[in-house]
């Protein structure tokens, strides 16, 4: 029987030194262009790239020196194993490779140990910064109200994140009269923390004027603008007098709910934005047992897991319930927002003099 001859494949492999000769190469350029690179990170400052530069340095002489050591070991010009014994004792031998490799590694856990101490130093100096920060949040929602003769406050606040920038006060007048200020600054964070204590100090410094609410809008426009770094903030503020009469004037919040109605008002815009707005005062006749509900956009924007929104409707419906109330209802359906709800009930009226 005749064999059958298939066709003659000839495999040409590259001899293993040429193979060497063109990896050393390659390897040493990429490494040195990656160290190149970390060294000029480190050079400018770049935390990471300074400490990772030393054992990065390290790997990288050991790698190079074997890939030229095995490249040249492979042509038969050097003996590898004299070449690579750093020690020979009687009983183990130390090569460059080993030492290198446990010095490399050395420099590796020095490294990990040290970014282990900075995280550490910056976990406490951030725990620090968020307690001051929540001080400061305490100064935006105080807990405990003026107490006023006319009227009765009440307040609820359900922080989204660990501070945030909704704020309110109550300034009561020597005439029996008080001013309240609801507002809600752009962002989150310590940055909204810090632009609403802003906004607070300087209410609180314009208050003693005893300035109507387009007044005190107006005044702190202009304070603020040019101080928010691209931050601006909603805010309304209503005076409430001794006799029943409201004045509010609106700065892009939402409007207060009177005994479950929306209040009618121009919104204005936001305050830190445009130096030259001008604000505007709607007026309303309060009865005796009328309940004010001013309220930030985190009970509206409360937001299911399904993504419904909890809506205007839903709010009309339990404006008239208490502050907690309002705010805890909002915070189970769906919190996103910081949630703040005050709310003012008329306790008694008297004429003005």
């Amino acid at each position: 029987m005749n064999a059958i001859a298939g066709p003659s494949v000839e495999f040409r492999i590259i001899p293993l030194a040429g193979f060497f000769w063109i990896v050393a190469p390659m390897y040493l350029f990429l490494s040195i262009a990656v160290f190149v690179r970390l060294y000029t990170l480190a050079r400018r400052g770049n935390r990471d790239a300074q400490l990772f530069l030393i054992p990065f340095f390290l790997s990288l002489v050991v790698e190079s020196v074997l890939s030229v050591v095995t490249a040249l070991y492979s042509s038969g010009l050097v003996n590898f194993q004299g070449t690579m014994t750093l020690y020979r004792g009687s009983h183990f031998d130390v090569s460059w490779e080993q030492l290198f490799t446990t010095l490399s590694y050395f420099a590796v856990g020095a490294v990990l140990v040290l970014r282990f101490a900075r995280s550490a130093r910056q976990e406490q100096r951030l725990g620090a910064e968020m307690e001051a920060a929540r001080r400061v949040q305490g100064q935006l929602v105080p807990v405990d109200l003026p107490q006023l003769k006319a009227f009765t406050c009440e307040a609820a606040y359900r922080a989204a994140s660990e501070v945030g920038g909704d704020f309110y006060q109550v300034f009561p007048r020597s005439d029996g009269s008080a001013l309240v200020l609801v507002g809600d600054v752009s962002g989150k964070g310590l940055r909204a923390a810090m632009l609403g204590t802003l906004i607070v100090g300087a209410a609180g410094a314009l208050a003693q004027e005893n300035l109507a609410p387009e007044e005190m809008l107006n005044r702190l426009n202009r304070h603020l603008c040019g101080r928010t770094d691209g931050g601006f903030a909603t805010c309304l503020c209503a005076l409430l007098q001794r006799d029943g009469a409201l004045t509010i004037a609106n700065a892009g919040h939402l409007p207060p709910y009177r005994n479950g109605r929306e209040l009618s008002c121009d919104p204005g815009l936001p305050l830190g934005i445009v130096p030259a707005a001008r604000y505007t005062e709607t007026r309303e006749q309060l009865c005796l047992g009328d309940a004010l509900t001013f309220l930030s956009d985190g009970v509206v924007e409360a937001r299911s897991a399904a993504g419904e929104l909890f809506g205007f409707d839903r709010t009309r419906d339990i404006s008239q319930q208490p502050a907690a109330q309002i705010a805890d209802t909002a915070a189970r359906f769906g919190q996103e927002d910081d949630i703040t709800v005050l709310t003012v009930t008329v306790s008694s009226l008297s004429a003005t003099v």
